[in-house]
């Protein structure tokens, strides 16, 4: 590659050992000074993440629907799922990047969403304790102005009395 030979990827090949030493070749020095090679293999790698999304794909779509999946599925449905699995797979090969490097989340930024979580967590129990209040609050209203409605009913009650003896 640092020559100037092309780089081919082939259907049938295994896409998962070759983009893992493709990659460890991309942290080579070497390669890393050459940037005309660097893209080079990084264009490899994305031609062994497409087949390899092609050939899961089409082993889902026969294992599925037997020999002849192209029936079933339209061409759109099939570049739509080969799509999400190229998705899937670059995630896959950017974690195994990480890995290698060394590289994972910045632990700052890790710290950061703990703490923002927590402050979630902490804002949702306050929420939960002021419903909570609120409702004890209704609830006293409620049994207070019963009261009061019995205290209305007993005193009119009592005056109903004390009028049919005045009578």
């Amino acid at each position: 590659m640092l020559s100037g030979m092309n780089l081919k990827a082939f259907a049938g090949q295994q896409h998962d050992a070759h983009i893992a030493s493709h990659l460890m070749m991309g942290l080579s020095p070497i390669l890393q000074a050459a940037p005309l090679s660097a893209a080079q293999l990084q264009k490899h790698i994305l031609d062994h993440v497409r087949l390899k999304a092609e050939e899961d794909v089409e082993a889902e779509l026969f294992k599925a629907y037997g020999v002849d999946p192209d029936r079933m599925v339209s061409a759109i449905q099939k570049e739509g799922m080969i799509a999400i699995k190229i998705a899937t797979n670059m995630q896959e090969v950017r974690t195994m990047q990480d890995e290698m490097t060394g590289t994972g989340p910045d632990p700052l930024v890790k710290l950061k969403e703990t703490e923002i979580e927590q402050k979630a967590k902490a804002e949702q129990a306050r929420i939960g304790i002021d419903q909570e209040r609120l409702a004890l609050e209704k609830q006293k209203q409620q049994e207070t102005v019963q009261m009061n409605q019995q205290k209305l009913q007993l005193q009119q009650a009592k005056a109903n009395q004390g009028g049919q003896y005045a009578a």
